[in-house]
């Protein structure tokens, strides 16, 4: 059983915020307030240790960043027209952040082998006929 009074309180206002600079990069911000909940350990250690964990998870992002470059799986499902949860991404960006719109991957149907981009005329009217 888990005693309740060890668990790590996060607080609010906490996130991440992701700022698009152009050209394919990104400024990550990490804004995390919490109570360790642990009493013997100074302030400053804590302190420490939650700088070094940000840069780990920046670390790990960038790794995951590589994956996505590179993994012919990730991107046939990121280029999948039937997936929804990469076309509910896509419309995201194109709503919210047009101007990054040409860092996605074009949607590329398996039975044909010419990418479509979701501005394409072609797109819609193949998006219509896809089961």
């Amino acid at each position: 059983m888990i005693d309740e009074s060890t668990k790590t309180d996060f607080h609010s206002p906490s996130g991440v915020l992701l700022t698009p600079l152009g050209g394919g990069k990104t400024r990550v911000q990490i804004c995390v307030q919490l109570d360790p909940k642990i009493e013997l350990v100074p302030d400053w250690l804590i302190d420490f240790a939650v700088r070094n964990l940000a840069f780990l998870i920046l670390l790990a992002i960038r790794r995951a960043v590589e994956i996505v470059k590179s993994d012919p799986e990730y991107h046939s499902r990121m280029t999948d027209p039937k997936n929804s949860f990469y076309n509910h991404i896509r419309r995201r960006i194109a709503e919210s952040l047009p101007e990054e719109s040409i860092w996605i991957p074009d949607v590329v149907y398996r039975d044909d082998p010419i990418p479509h981009s979701p501005e394409s005329s072609e797109f819609s009217d193949a998006q219509e006929s896809v089961p």
